[in-house]
């Protein structure tokens, strides 16, 4: 799998945003293609710091694979050790800050024509199957007025939306953060990707600019597995 992946600040300036795929020595048929996206909490002390630690995740899912079996297995101990890592942070820094951040995370991995996917939050996975079937399998987990209800960090340890599906090969995988997901549909989202397939560059452009014209001040990152 190739992928296209980008990432800019909103108009406050701190990029809090961060994304993770596979490093380029890793035997993707072997371990499977992890990939991650984190949107750290604007209003928390240290949701960017927070958000690039919870990337991390793909590097943690690669070393378990590899000790252990790749699969989603492998992937919920993963999940698992992130939030270890979490909590013996704030404990050995005595870190409240640390404490009482928080960010996304919406982590997928493709395996034996399968994509399991682990989702704390408002950024989302959407899917375009090679059968031309497309659909977003995340949801919001937020108020109405934009709340998360539900996300990495924090006192309490959440539980994280968990979804899988066929993944037949030559489908797509698009993660991104709600700076670009709150503005773009699923439906928008696959006709942009078939008119701009050949070039996902491109296809970067266009999911930028439309989150702009429609009003989008947040950071923004979009990761495409195709």
């Amino acid at each position: 799998m190739k992928f296209a992946m980008r990432s800019t600040a909103g108009l406050k300036g701190e990029n809090q945003d961060a994304m993770a795929v596979p490093p380029e020595d890793i035997d993707q048929d072997k371990l499977g293609i992890c990939l991650a996206v984190a949107d750290g909490i604007t209003l928390c002390p240290k949701g960017g710091e927070l958000a690039r630690n919870a990337v991390k995740i793909v590097d943690i899912y690669y070393r378990i694979a590899s000790e252990t079996s790749p699969g989603e297995e492998a992937l919920t101990q993963a999940l698992e050790e992130l939030w270890d890592n979490f909590f013996d942070k704030v404990e050995s820094e005595n870190d409240e800050e640390y404490l009482v951040s928080g960010c996304t995370l919406t982590i997928a991995l493709i395996i034996n024509e399968m994509i399991y996917v682990k989702h704390l939050g408002d950024s989302h996975c959407d899917i375009l199957l090679s059968n031309d079937n497309s659909f977003r399998l995340t949801d919001e987990h937020s108020t109405p007025d934009g709340c998360l209800l539900n996300y990495f960090g924090g006192e309490l340890q959440t539980n994280a939306q968990e979804e899988s599906s066929t993944f037949p090969d030559g489908s797509v995988v698009i993660l991104s953060s709600d700076g670009v997901s709150y503005f773009i549909e699923i439906e928008q989202m696959k006709k942009l990707y078939d008119h701009h397939s050949k070039d996902c560059e491109v296809l970067l452009d266009e999911l930028f600019a439309i989150s702009d014209q429609s009003g989008s001040t947040d950071d923004k990152t979009v990761v495409i597995g195709y």
